[in-house]
């Protein structure tokens, strides 16, 4: 873009300068009518090579909009596509951190069954003792 730019600033600086041409030396042409048709030959090529250079310059302004176009709609699914990325991810998190504190309670729960097989296993051997000292 900057390269294209500055093309475009020397062409229009060229075709200033154009603007400005005087009347060719002598050798050129004799006289007035010879050096008119120099200088018209003069202008129909500056013409044509501005107006050549103005049609690319068109293009390449249509191909850098374009291209900021398809960048600018890049950026948007990225956002897009971040944003899905964040949702899921916080989804998951939270999913996670439900069965987390959901295998916390079964654990605690079972902790606690544990306990009172324990205890009532102990009991039971305390019974089962009593009973076998009573019966000797």
């Amino acid at each position: 873009e900057a390269e294209t730019e500055r093309r475009l600033g020397a062409l229009l600086t060229r075709a200033t300068g154009a603007s400005d041409l005087t009347l060719p030396p002598p050798t050129k042409g004799g006289d007035l009518e010879t050096q008119h048709h120099i200088l018209q030959l003069n202008y129909r090529h500056v013409s044509a090579e501005l107006a050549r250079k103005s049609a690319i310059g068109e293009g390449l302004a249509h191909a850098r909009d374009a291209l900021v176009a398809r960048a600018e709609a890049a950026e948007e699914a990225v956002r897009t596509a971040r944003s899905a990325a964040r949702a899921e991810a916080r989804e998951r998190t939270e999913a996670a951190a439900q069965r987390l504190s959901s295998q916390a309670g079964d654990l605690a729960a079972l902790e606690e069954a544990l306990s009172i097989l324990r205890r009532d296993l102990a009991e039971g051997r305390m019974q089962a003792a009593d009973q076998d000292t009573a019966g000797r």
